[in-house]
């Protein structure tokens, strides 16, 4: 039977069509019996005859084998199929790999790039940490798979050139070590992504050698270009083996975008004494970069902002005095509305304010005015020895030759009982009488006795006059 779409593989897989293939082999997805996606690595029957070709992947299924990581391809079984030969099942990462996202974006954003770099390092991390050398991280093996939160996870994938740090561990797995599978002046990898000390000996790179792999990969996912531009491999294998990596050039110039750069340039440096010591490192540098260009999310307890009274009420912010040795701020429980507290900006007094329920609905708009201290009116029963803040509402074009308001009784709205208020819990704030009022009642009513008077006076006046005349 063909190796072809539909063709069953030992009765636990179907295949469905092919995603990638090389000189080595190549790559289709499948259907396990249960529904779920996997990714099939055939070796092909060519490459199949060569023991070194073989052995490599083998080594394949053993490395992976070894890694349980959220950010590595995880190996389901390696198999000899008597008709298909060697097979490696594997999950299937779906997504879009980063190099065919640079190719349609050609840059990322710096905090794009900070995302996807942290989960590569993780990737390395895990695998260094397991004593593999993955020897040929490039952007066509980080996969963005998409998470049901919607965010992308970088997930690093084929390990055909990884290197077992441990030969014991090696031996014992019964494998081939790898001084038999790469010879010393042998080259291994891809030009743009390989430490510099990878092509002189593949054999003998440690981690560093990934460490400048993600520092190649960053750099051209930020900058648009390698590192060394567009060149062919030869020229680009002197320049990177003679020269320094020029600086990368951002668009930005913030201190996220500084931080990057700073990460990078270390990453790619020619020596590798002159780089990171290890992955570990360089991690921690890209998660503090990413957690600085991070948002501050909303749903953490942040203080409360503060903000002029009058801007929540759609005024214009008034300027109110205040008294620096006035008693203690009111406890936090004072609001304004249902669900949300105020406080003035330090080094300002906080005032607190009633509720919003609680202030009665006095018809059409006016201004409420801190009393005189002549009619010792309270601007507002509760909090007395609190100083009290006055509220100006929202402008309203007034009324030509307005009756002056008039004075309700003191303590609650005229006509309505505090058990007919919604939500009424305390006395309503009484309603202040404007200062400038009075004194034109006193002088109207001082004229109308100063009539009576002259009206009175001036009839005795005729009256003796008229009495005395002959």
């Amino acid at each position: 039977m063909d190796f072809v779409p539909g063709a069953t593989i030992g009765g636990k897989y179907r295949l469905a069509r092919k995603i990638a293939e090389g000189g080595m082999g190549e790559v289709w997805i499948g259907a396990q019996v249960s529904g779920a996606l996997v990714a099939i690595k055939r070796l092909l029957p060519d490459a199949a005859r060569d023991p070194h070709l073989v052995t490599r992947f083998r080594r394949e299924a053993l490395l992976l084998g070894k890694i349980e990581s959220d950010h590595v391809s995880r190996v389901i079984e390696q198999t000899t199929d008597p008709e298909f030969g060697l097979l490696l099942v594997m999950e299937y990462v779906e997504g879009l790999s980063l190099a065919d996202l640079l190719e349609k974006q050609g840059t990322l954003s710096v905090e794009e790039v900070l995302d996807i770099g942290e989960g590569v390092a993780r990737a390395i991390a895990d695998l260094h940490r397991a004593s593999i050398i993955h020897r040929d991280v490039k952007p066509e093996n980080v996969i963005l798979r998409r998470l049901p939160s919607g965010e992308r996870r970088a997930v690093l994938i084929d390990f055909g050139l990884a290197r077992l740090l441990d030969p014991a561990e090696d031996q014992r797995g019964k494998e081939e070590t790898l001084t038999g599978i790469t010879r010393a002046d042998m080259a291994v990898g891809t030009i743009p992504y390989m430490a510099p000390e990878q092509f002189l000996n593949s054999r003998e790179v440690s981690g560093t050698a990934d460490v400048y792999a993600l520092g190649a990969i960053l750099y051209r996912a930020a900058s648009g270009r390698n590192v060394f531009g567009e060149q062919d491999d030869l020229a680009y294998a002197r320049q990177k083996l003679s020269d320094e990596a020029p600086p990368i050039a951002l668009t930005r110039k913030d201190l996220v975008a500084e931080r990057l750069s700073a990460i990078v340039m270390r990453a790619v440096k020619r020596r590798p004494a002159e780089r990171y010591e290890g992955i570990e490192p360089m991690l921690k540098d890209l998660a503090e970069a990413r957690a600085l260009a991070r948002p501050q999310s909303s749903d953490t307890d942040a203080p409360t902002q503060a903000a002029p009274v009058s801007s929540l009420l759609g005024s214009a912010p008034t300027q109110l005095p205040y008294n620096t040795s006035a008693a203690a701020p009111p406890p936090a429980s004072s609001r304004l509305g249902p669900s949300a507290s105020l406080q003035r900006p330090s080094p300002a007094l906080t005032v607190p304010m009633p509720a919003v329920s609680d202030i009665p609905d006095p018809g059409p708009p006016a201004a409420l005015r801190r009393p005189s201290p002549a009619f010792g009116v309270p601007a507002v029963a509760p909090h007395a020895a609190t100083p009290q803040v006055i509220i100006t509402p929202p402008a309203v074009a007034p009324t030509v030759a307005a009756p002056p308001p008039i004075a309700p009784p003191l303590g609650r709205p005229p006509g309505v009982s505090f058990g007919e208020m919604p939500h009424a819990s305390r006395p309503a704030p009484a309603v202040v009488i404007p200062a400038d009022a009075v004194p034109r009642r006193a002088a109207f009513a001082f004229g109308l006795v100063a009539l009576g008077v002259g009206f009175v006076l001036g009839f005795v006046a005729h009256a003796i006059v008229a009495g005395g005349a002959p």
